[in-house]
């Protein structure tokens, strides 16, 4: 899995768009949606191919997570999610159960 490769949040959404990434994912009633075309999945149906993490430089309210996910049928996308007290909850648990996928290229070398 990859780390944080992006200075803010815009330049990660547009970067993973141009690898892809060009669905928006919204959480609705326990599944992700896809704005583009409204199929909802479930958690086992997904993968998280990577995500990352910005904090917010003035308000620590504004701390996010964006994930780039890849679904059974395919589709890629993102979907953004906060991690302060604000935090959606049920989204926060959703997200826990999505695999991750774990790239040799990625880890560290002892």
């Amino acid at each position: 899995m990859n780390l944080n490769y992006y200075d803010n949040l815009v330049e990660a959404t547009q970067e993973l768009s141009k690898r892809g990434f060009d669905s928006e994912f919204k959480f609705d009633d326990n599944r992700l949606l896809s704005i583009q075309n409204n199929h909802a999945y479930q958690a086992k149906d997904l993968l998280i191919v990577e995500y990352h993490r910005f904090e917010g430089m003035t308000n620590p309210a504004d701390s996010s997570v964006i994930f780039a996910i890849e679904t059974n049928t395919d589709e890629k996308g993102t979907i953004i999610m906060s991690y302060s007290t604000d935090a959606d909850m049920e989204l926060v648990s959703f997200i826990d159960k999505i695999k991750v996928k774990i790239s040799h290229q990625n880890q560290k070398v002892a």
